[in-house]
Formats: structure tokens, C-alpha cells, sequence
């Protein structure tokens, strides 16, 4: 599945289509969120994760995690279902991104 990149108001009405959403907020100026970006697409055509839509958002439409990722200099990702944020956290690394997504994936089976 292709990554959607949209914003922060559109993630609003996604978030009532889809159901279960994997949020990845991306700042231009990090070199790590370009890193984790190439590992965020290529799982998104995982088939264990299928049922999950993935987005990337740039991070200054979110002072939260424009502010974790600039104070931690790491990337930052959010998990909803049916609307309601499940988990949130910075991360560094794939087995981060896959701690997440895997917990995601947990909830929908």
C-alpha cells in the first residue's frame, strides 16, 4: 500500500474512513526522519500489515511531535483505531517502527 502524505486536518477525516492508521511525522531537516521514511514505505507493502493505512505528515503541523523531533532529534509516530489515538512515541530505529505497527497489527486481529 502506498504511503499517504497529507496534513494534520485531513488525518482528522481519514481517521473516520480508515480504521486502523499508522501516522508518521516527517521533518525535512532531520536526516533520520528521511532514513525511517524509506523503511516506513517499504513496510507499508507488508502484507502483515495491510489493513493499515500508513501517512506521513510533516511534523510542523504538530507542535507535539515538531517538538519531540527537534529536542530528540528522532522521528515520531502515532497508531489510531476507529479514531481514537492508541499509542504514540518517538523512534529511532526499523524495530521501532515495527514495535509499533506490530501493536497496531495485534489490535486487529
Amino acid at each position: 500500500m502506498a504511503v499517504i502524505i497529507t496534513t494534520e486536518e485531513e488525518l482528522r477525516n481519514l481517521s473516520y474512513e480508515k480504521p486502523y492508521l499508522s501516522v508518521k511525522y516527517h521533518n525535512d531537516f532531520i536526516p533520520v526522519c528521511h532514513e525511517l521514511y524509506k523503511t516506513y514505505v517499504q513496510l507499508s507493502n507488508d502484507s502483515k500489515y495491510e489493513k493499515i493505512t500508513f501517512i506521513r505528515i510533516n511534523s510542523e503541523e504538530n507542535q507535539i511531535a515538531q517538538k519531540l523531533i527537534e529536542k530528540d532529534v528522532y522521528s515520531f509516530m502515532a497508531i489510531y483505531k476507529n479514531g481514537f489515538l492508541i499509542e504514540s512515541k518517538t523512534i529511532s530505529n526499523e524495530d521501532d517502527i515495527k514495535m509499533v505497527l506490530d501493536k497496531l497489527a495485534e489490535i486487529i486481529e
